[in-house]
């Protein structure tokens, strides 16, 4: 998994692995359940702790960055803003700001390995989890990654819709800027 995640082996060759990006201090905090998850749904699951200098600065890269004075905050990164900084979208209210990039570092990224049924499961429940301290985790992955195929599909238009049902103006807090919108409301 480990080989996979720091680009050592290419993740074609090896289709039993999933990689999801979370917040970090998200991901801190859920080491714990992560353990009860992998006896549960009999998968593997590896935390990476992120190195910052492994910011790659791409455009629809996961990031945490210094919002003001208010400490780290879930990114969608952008792209290059102005000299020494980033542009930057905020999940939480999906404004557009510059950010100095020493202001900006990794999300932590997890590995799940293990059969495609269980992963998936994995991954929404992950992705859900996150998504209550984090708004916009789900959205962004999505537009990141593109809906799971296969079986995978049904089970991630089952999660989206209840999440539609519960609180859809939360998950969903600028339809464009990211495409799940259109997963959503066929999935209804």
């Amino acid at each position: 998994t480990e080989a996979v995640m720091e680009k050592r082996l290419n993740p074609d060759i090896h289709p039993d692995l999933t990689l999801v990006t979370v917040p970090r201090s998200w991901g801190q905090k859920f080491k714990e359940r992560g353990q009860k998850l992998e006896e549960e749904l009999n998968v593997l699951i590896y935390f990476e702790e992120p190195w910052t200098h492994r910011v790659t600065r791409a455009p629809g890269q996961l990031v945490e960055a210094k919002y003001k004075d208010a400490g780290w905050h879930v990114a969608l990164m952008l792209g290059l803003g102005k000299v020494g900084r980033m542009r930057v979208q905020w999940l939480a209210d999906c404004s557009i700001d510059e950010v100095s990039a020493a202001m900006v570092r990794p999300a932590m990224r997890v590995g799940l390995f293990g059969q495609l049924r269980n992963r998936l499961l994995a991954e929404l429940r992950i992705l859900a989890a996150a998504e209550e301290d984090y708004q916009g985790v789900i959205a962004a992955q999505m537009s990141r990654t593109g809906s799971p195929g296969g079986r995978g599909l049904e089970v991630a238009e089952t999660q989206l819709t209840w999440l539609q049902k519960r609180d859809l103006d939360r998950v969903v807090h600028c339809p464009e800027e990211l495409p799940v919108v259109t997963l959503i409301q066929r999935a209804a």
